[in-house]
């Protein structure tokens, strides 16, 4: 999967958006990708999956624009529901082959959604794909709210703004043990 931020111009909101990714994912059980996490010139974060975990990916996908919108202090919503319908009726007719960046295997977080409800539910209406969609809005932004997940997305992003891009292993270590403290750290309260 290949996540591209939105076209603010604010290295750190990028920064937690890429973490937040990164954060999710691992928590899912989702690993980094070979290229790690970077944020230098608002490339792409890679997140390899395992087969067990591919209806987490909503989460995942979602999880960094919702970050970005918490970090930015603006609604915890991904869009109207005028605008995600509209979305989803326009994906509907989309023929991948008309957008360069589609041939490239590079989408949008919300569009990568869509292509998992397409591989999965394909003959669901656009209301059960709105619902879904709520539904993972609302899981990601509950998650985003735990405070030892928005902790280990913030130490991550923090990182990432020190080094700009943060090796496979390393990324895969560093939320790891990040979780892990938080984790024992909210146990002993």
């Amino acid at each position: 999967m290949y996540s591209k931020t939105t076209g603010i111009d604010n290295k750190y909101a990028a920064a937690v958006h890429e973490a937040a990714h990164a954060v999710i994912a691992v928590g899912q059980g989702i690993d980094i990708g070979p290229e790690g996490v970077e944020i230098e010139n608002r490339e792409f974060t890679s997140l390899t999956l395992r087969s067990y975990a591919i209806n987490r990916m909503p989460i995942v996908d979602l999880a960094g624009p919702l970050a970005e919108r918490k970090v930015l202090e603006r609604e915890m919503q991904y869009v109207d529901d005028h605008e995600l319908e509209e979305m989803i009726n326009n994906f509907k007719q989309f023929e991948p082959e008309e957008d360069e960046d589609m041939e490239h295997g590079v989408y949008p977080d919300d569009t990568s959604v869509l292509i998992f409800y397409q591989s999965e539910f394909p003959d669901e209406t656009t209301e059960d794909w709105m619902n879904r969609f709520r539904q993972h809005e609302q899981g990601t932004v509950g998650l985003l709210n735990e405070d030892r997940i928005w902790t280990a997305v913030l130490t991550f992003a923090d990182e990432l703004m020190k080094r700009g891009k943060v090796e496979q292993e390393m990324a895969q270590k560093m939320i790891e043990n990040s979780l892990r403290i938080i984790n024992s750290d909210s146990s002993s309260v």
